[in-house]
């Protein structure tokens, strides 16, 4: 129960606190924070635990830097993490994968990234046995990139190469220096980029400090282990979509149940999770328990980035896929298994043997599931370059492998970008169970696509409108957020029981991201407006979901006070506060905890303003 304390202002409160802040150019002094330790919802993660031998130290707990990046929206904004004028550390869960071996580990970890030339981060460490030492870099990137780094201000390990990983956001690898001599006692270590040849090429984990007389035992997995927060709880009245609808399948235009009940399916697609983002356990049962999803599009990529066609990340992806679909069975609601190229008429026709094998894997596990429907084909190209004709030659090819295990649903994309199902009309696929998709971005093509879906249906076809945004098509070549359009499409999508997928659910920094942050990625905390993009709020709405009121107690002691209005205070003034639950303290869901917040806080606790929560 939330209750009420005696009252005081906050003014006279901040008096006491002024004295204690100062900023500095370009630094940061000792503001390091982790809100994520003192909030048990979102995931948790222990480090490599320290011994004398071996030092662990974490890319973000700078203490000071010289910074000259445009923060991210997926960083240091909102404060999660630290404040101020700071490198962009994210939340992320990095797979460590390492060249030659299939060998991984999921760690949660932050990570700092958006590094320029002659940026460089600076860091206290404590030394117990004077000893000689090794510095183990963590590093990924995609060019070749110089550093060095400095002990007490004295360069000791010369100019470094970074050789590239392959990718700058999940490949990593460790770069280790030759042995230095380092006393006791305490230290500064400085980590400066000298030269990062492509801006933004270049993100750095950790280092790691290791005597070479006394060596350490190995790292081992177990060292790193994951606290995702208490188990998601099955609402009471929650039923399983699958235990109700049983299999699907098609009849005649529509998608409808074992015992051909109508079933409207909504959902998300996720965007690369082999990539981005990398979804942590409890994600998936949360999007259906707190936003009703019936249905996950899981797209893995096929040829860009880290993708499924390279043979040594093929048993991580394939690992990172399979526990994303035992999480849709858990929570038993529907899941897509999409094969997704864009698909040019080289990949149609030079990679459908990649295609059979992919979905001679994937429906030989799953395809006596109910919960799974097979995507074949993402989206072919303008119909010159790739005609419906090309298209069904491709889909008659591989459907035969699915339907050796599977009666399920397949999904076949179709002509210009999946906008012209009608296409197929003349020419269907012979196979009682295909859904034809539509793709369409609502601020891009406005409504007039909406008719090809009515001729297709009208002829008989079964449409999935599997991809759906209310965005511009091409995230980076701007274009506005069409509302109007975009509901047009729920209203008819809804009205004719057409299945639709909203794109996407991840936080990349694009408009077409629904999460301002990968920190929402778990335990239900993407339902208040401020940590939802303008497309996230839109679904949420279309879902039926309310935004979820939290009451502002940042310390958690069961009361919203003036307490809680001072720790926000001293939080916005980098002092550290704790405890502290950042997540519940943006009291005006704008994206940021500041001083508003506090003064929120403030006018409930006299009286002013009635709770909001």
């Amino acid at each position: 129960m939330i209750k009420k304390k005696t009252k005081l202002s906050i003014f006279a409160l901040l008096i006491l606190l002024v004295p204690c802040f100062s900023v500095g150019d370009n630094k940061l002094a000792n503001n390091v924070r982790d809100p994520i330790s003192s909030s048990p919802s979102i995931p948790t993660f222990n480090h490599i635990p320290d011994l004398p031998n071996r030092i662990l130290v974490q890319a973000e707990d700078y203490v000071d830097c010289y910074d000259t990046t445009v923060d991210g929206n997926d960083g240091v904004l909102g404060g999660f993490y630290r404040t101020g004028p700071g490198f962009d550390a994210d939340i992320s869960q990095n797979f460590y994968y390492y060249k030659n071996s299939a060998e991984y580990v999921m760690t949660p970890s932050y990570k700092i990234s958006d590094i320029i030339s002659n940026e460089w981060l600076e860091y206290n460490i404590n030394i117990e046995v004077t000893d000689s030492y090794k510095l183990i870099v963590r590093l990924c990137g995609d060019e070749y990139n110089y550093y060095h780094i400095e002990l007490d201000n004295v360069d000791v390990t010369g100019s470094l190469t970074f050789i590239p990983t392959g990718n700058s956001e999940t490949w990593w690898d460790d770069f280790e220096t030759s042995p230095i001599s380092i006393s006791s006692g305490q230290h500064t270590l400085k980590m400066v980029f000298d030269t990062i040849t492509v801006e933004r090429s270049l993100a750095f984990d950790y280092i790691i400090i290791e005597s070479v007389t006394n060596v350490p035992e190995p790292i081992q997995d177990s060292d790193f282990t994951i606290n995702y927060g208490p188990e998601p709880v099955t609402p009471v009245d929650y039923i399983k979509p699958v235990s109700i609808y049983g299999n699907l399948h098609v009849d005649g235009s529509q998608i409808v149940g074992e015992n051909n009940e109508p079933i409207q399916l909504r959902g998300f697609g996720t965007h690369g999770p082999q990539w981005l983002p990398l979804i942590p356990k409890y994600t998936i049962p949360n999007l259906a328990y707190l936003w009703k999803v019936n249905l996950v599009r899981l797209t893995i990529y096929i040829t860009e980035g880290i993708a499924w066609l390279n043979t040594q990340m093929r048993p991580v992806i394939d690992r990172i896929t399979e526990d994303l679909i035992q999480d849709c069975i858990d929570a038993g609601i529907y899941v897509i298994i999409d094969f997704h190229q864009h698909a040019h008429i080289e990949e149609i026709t030079q990679n459908v043997g990649d295609a059979m094998e992919f979905f001679e894997y994937y429906a030989s596990r799953y395809g006596n599931v109910p919960n799974v429907l097979f995507e074949i084909l993402n989206e072919p190209q303008d119909p010159v370059k790739v005609p419906w004709s090309q298209a069904k030659i491709y889909a008659d090819q591989v459907i035969p492998i699915v339907r050796a295990y599977s009666d399920n649903i397949v999904l076949v994309g179709t002509p210009q970008y999946c906008q012209l199902p009608d296409e197929a009309i003349a020419n269907p696929i012979n196979d009682p169970n295909v859904v034809y998709t539509f793709h369409v971005y609502a601020s891009s093509h406005g409504t007039v696509f909406m008719q090809n879906v009515i001729n297709a249906m009208n002829a008989g076809l079964c449409i999935m409108a599997n991809e759906f945004s209310t965005g511009y098509y091409d995230p980076y070549a701007g274009g506005e957020i069409n509302e109007t359009a975009g509901q047009q499409y729920i209203d008819f999508f809804e009205t004719n029981h057409i299945g639709w997928i909203a794109w996407s659910f991840n936080y990349k920094n694009e408009p077409l991201s629904m999460l301002r942050s990968n920190q929402y990625l778990a335990a239900g905390f993407w339902l208040n407006d401020g940590q939802l993009t303008q497309i996230g709020k839109f679904f949420r709405k279309n879902l039926g979901v309310e935004p979820n009121g939290v009451a502002p107690d940042v310390n958690h002691d069961g009361s919203v006070d003036i307490v809680d209005a001072l720790l926000i205070s001293q939080y916005y003034m980098n002092l550290d506060p704790q405890p502290f639950d950042p997540l519940v303290a943006d009291c005006n869901e704008d994206g940021s905890v500041d001083i508003v917040d506090a003064l929120l806080i403030e006018l409930y606790y006299n009286g002013v303003r009635e709770a909001w929560w």
